[in-house]
C-alpha cells in the first residue's frame, strides 16, 4: 500500500504507527503541492484490481493535521489510463499536473 509516514523533524526513526494509508495498491508516481492554504497529494495510478482494465482513476487528497496526527481526505477521483506517474507545476498562475501514460 502507498503510505505517508509523518516526519517529526528530528525525531528519528519514523514513527511507524502514525502511518496514513493513501492507496490500496497500484500506485505509481506521487506528486505534493499547497494550494489555497491546503496541502495535497496527488496519485497516479498505474491499474486497478483488475488488471485486464487499464482505466484507473489517480487520485487527489488532501492532507490535515489535528496536534500530530495527519490524515488524508480524498477530494477528487482523476480520470487516468495507466498513468506511471504525476508531476506538478506552476504555469503563470495556475497548477497543472501531469500524467504520463502507457496508453
Amino acid at each position: 500500500p502507498t503510505s505517508l509516514y509523518p516526519f517529526g523533524g528530528a525525531s528519528l526513526p519514523l514513527n511507524v504507527g502514525g502511518r496514513v494509508l493513501l492507496a490500496e495498491r497500484f500506485a505509481s508516481g506521487a506528486a505534493c503541492f499547497n494550494a489555497g492554504g491546503g496541502t495535497y497529494v496527488v496519485l497516479s495510478i498505474f491499474r486497478n484490481a483488475n488488471a485486464s482494465v487499464p482505466e484507473a482513476p489517480s487520485k487527489l487528497l488532501k492532507l490535515s493535521l489535528t496536534g500530530s496526527s495527519v490524515s488524508a481526505t480524498l477530494v477528487q477521483d482523476l480520470p487516468t489510463r495507466a498513468a506511471h506517474g504525476v508531476e506538478a507545476m506552476d504555469v503563470g498562475d495556475s497548477l497543472v499536473l501531469i500524467f504520463p501514460a502507457l496508453d
